[in-house]
């Protein structure tokens, strides 16, 4: 699943990508590679997990952006977008928000003089702050000069006992520091922490996959029940019956013509081909060869846990967690 964000954020083409896990999550470190990664040696929340890759960003002073491994679906866009407004109005930090259809489960983003002038827990909003829908996404761009004396001012006197990195914003603010909120998808920041919520996401992602292909010229003539890999290409001219999945990552559909569940595997190409069990199936057409879908992958989803941080430099640095 980290690999979706990792290709996000390499889009950005930072400086340097650092992701941050737990103690033995050796799955997750190694889908960073060839990005160095850190160890939170403790889950004591956001600030401490940014806290944990400073050791890292020594001699940075470019922005850095923080963004969570478990949303897979945030896009290049929206982070670029953020990268762009805080450089615009020089901002020490900037958050990613959303107008949520139910805020109730958010904190909330509360602007002042199209400013952020503090994100307010849900637990903690009262009387007008519950009216909120503006809410945060967890996604933040921190000043690369200011980080680390902001980091070090977070204090963990709350009911977890944990450092949150929503604290930067008032911390900047007292230091005179301007704070912004750029407004995102609400889709783009579900986050996966279960498998009702996996499922969630991979028909977000499904719609957006289908959506870009139908827009490059792909036709589908039920595209509800088309299932893509997420690096699946299609050429152009492409017709797509129903019931159709992508055989395997990274499968590519060069013939412009007509596929169905039964008429894929010889129109499918890729360059180092997996070994595809097929077998021949007779029907009133005669013989045609089609894919066994014993071991196919539609989006590829993957769960991870940790953090991964990266930092660019000028042109923008990064960082996630989950």
């Amino acid at each position: 699943m980290v690999r979706h964000v990792l290709e996000a954020a390499t889009r950005l083409k930072p400086a340097k990508v650092i992701g941050v896990v737990a103690p033995g999550a050796t799955a997750v470190a190694a889908a960073f590679a060839p990005h160095p990664t850190v160890v939170q040696d403790r889950p004591l929340g956001t600030a401490h997990a940014t806290k944990a890759a400073l050791g890292q960003l020594k001699g940075h002073s470019g922005p850095v952006l923080v963004v969570f491994g478990d949303a897979p679906l945030i896009t290049a866009a929206t982070m670029r977008a953020l990268l762009a407004a805080c450089a615009a109005g020089k901002a020490a930090v900037g958050v990613l928000g959303f107008r949520a259809a139910d805020p109730t489960p958010y904190g909330r983003l509360i602007m002042k003089d199209d400013e952020l002038e503090k994100i307010v827990e849900s637990k903690d909003a009262v009387g007008a702050e519950r009216d909120v829908d503006f809410c945060n996404s967890g996604v933040m761009c921190i000043d690369g000069a200011l980080i680390a004396s902001l980091l070090g001012a977070i204090r963990n006197d709350n009911a977890k006992g944990e450092y949150y990195l929503t604290d930067a914003v008032a911390l900047a603010r007292a230091q005179g520091h301007r704070t912004i909120a750029v407004e995102g998808d609400e889709e783009e920041f579900q986050g996966i922490n279960s498998r009702a919520e996996l499922a969630v996401a991979e028909t977000s992602l499904q719609w957006r996959l289908r959506s870009a292909a139908l827009e490059a010229g792909v036709t589908m003539t039920d595209p509800g029940t088309v299932w893509l890999a997420a690096d699946t290409k299609l050429g152009t001219d492409v017709t797509i019956g129903p019931k159709w999945c992508s055989p395997w990552v990274g499968a590519w559909c060069e013939s412009a013509r007509s596929h169905s569940p039964a008429t894929t595997a010889d129109t499918i190409t890729r360059t180092n081909r997996p070994v595809v069990r097929r077998r021949r199936r007779r029907t009133r057409n005669g013989g045609v060869w089609r894919i066994d879908r014993s071991s196919a992958h539609c989006s590829s989803w993957r769960r991870c846990g940790g953090v991964i941080a990266s930092t660019g430099a000028a042109r923008g640095s990064l960082k996630t967690n989950s």
